[in-house]
């Protein structure tokens, strides 16, 4: 029986909290002392948060779903047209999942607004050939990707 009655207040507590009522009026309001008040406030913030990282994960997994669909279709009409738009769809949405899933190198905003990452690459000690073999690996990552699927079809 107590829990039930726990689990009452507790819901008493929650909705004048919610309405930004003062622990203090609270307590009055609901004739149990201020301390009360504070430790249910503690435990419901927690159940609070906890229903909030659950729904946050079923959001999170529901978006990266849908990711996958879109980079696979755009990966299909890239095949079928070779146009560079669906390279565009599939980096967009490979640089959406990365953020989603916070992989992305970190990012400063400072007040002007600005985004400033704090990775930053020095490719001045690097030999014009080895620069030269970067660029190819850069402008073959995507071609590579795509033909995957077209092995053993030639």
């Amino acid at each position: 029986m107590k829990k039930v009655e726990t689990d009452n207040r507790r819901k008493q507590v929650s909705e004048l909290y919610l309405r930004r009522l003062p622990q203090q009026q609270i307590a009055e309001q609901l004739n149990i002392s201020q301390a009360t008040v504070s430790r249910d406030i503690a435990y419901l913030t927690k159940e609070w948060e906890k229903e909030a990282s659950a729904d946050i994960k079923k959001i999170r997994a529901r978006e990266l779903t849908e990711l996958d669909v879109i980079e696979r279709e755009a990966a299909i009409e890239f095949r079928k047209s070779r146009h560079p738009r669906w390279l565009d769809v599939r980096l967009k949405t490979k640089h959406l999942r990365s953020k989603l899933l916070g992989i992305n190198a970190p990012e400063k905003i400072d007040l002007s607004g600005e985004v400033k990452t704090k990775t930053e690459i020095d490719l001045s000690n690097i030999s014009d050939d080895d620069l030269e073999k970067l660029e190819e690996i850069i402008a073959n990552v995507g071609a590579d990707t795509e033909g995957e699927g077209q092995k053993g079809k030639k």
